[in-house]
């Protein structure tokens, strides 16, 4: 099984990447992993061009999202991990998504079938506002849809300000990593 992070955050040593850390940890030097930390990426944002949308399905754009379509394309599961900016997915990964707009034109409007996938969030916030994952939900909800993907866990953990990671997050974090596992076992 391919495991593809796509990791959201610009801070490549706080919360969001420590969690993302601790539930791949034994699949670090398995050469079927693959994290790539977007923040270090050149990805153009979205210009609503829809050449993506006919012919080769190819972005005018030649940046690092070539790299990111093919390895979404070869993965088993796809990992997204963000931090809460705003109450939402950073914009780092959400410039990402946008530019998934190719795989939505070429399942939903060309009917052209992929490989299905499984997908995971993981996600981070400061606040304890109960509202503060939602807009991710939704997003990735669509995001999984395009890259023909099943959520089959999302992992959400409030309140990191105020608490840092508790014994709660903890048992939530080691469930998520036995799945991972399991998932990983399974294929």
């Amino acid at each position: 099984m391919k495991i593809l992070a796509l990791f959201g955050s610009p801070k490549l040593k706080g919360n969001t990447n420590q969690i993302l850390e601790m539930i791949t940890e034994d699949f670090k030097d398995n050469i079927e992993y693959k994290r790539i930390n977007l923040s270090k990426l050149k990805i153009n944002h979205c210009m609503g061009c829809n050449k993506c949308n006919v012919g080769d399905f190819e972005c005018v754009y030649k940046d690092d999202m070539n790299y990111v379509n093919k390895s979404i394309e070869e993965a088993d599961l796809v990992i997204l991990a963000t931090p809460i900016y705003f109450n939402s997915m950073t914009s780092i990964m959400k410039v990402m998504i946008d530019r998934c707009q190719r795989f939505f034109n070429m399942k939903v409007n060309n009917n052209i079938a992929f490989k299905e996938k499984k997908g995971i969030v993981i996600a981070t916030a400061g606040s304890r506002n109960s509202k503060s994952f939602e807009a991710l939900e939704n997003i990735s909800k669509y995001f999984f849809l395009s890259i023909n993907a099943k959520v089959v866990k999302r992992l959400f953990i409030d309140s990191m300000d105020d608490k840092g990671i508790d014994e709660n997050d903890y048992k939530n974090i080691q469930d998520m990593k036995n799945l991972l596992y399991t998932l990983y076992k399974d294929e």
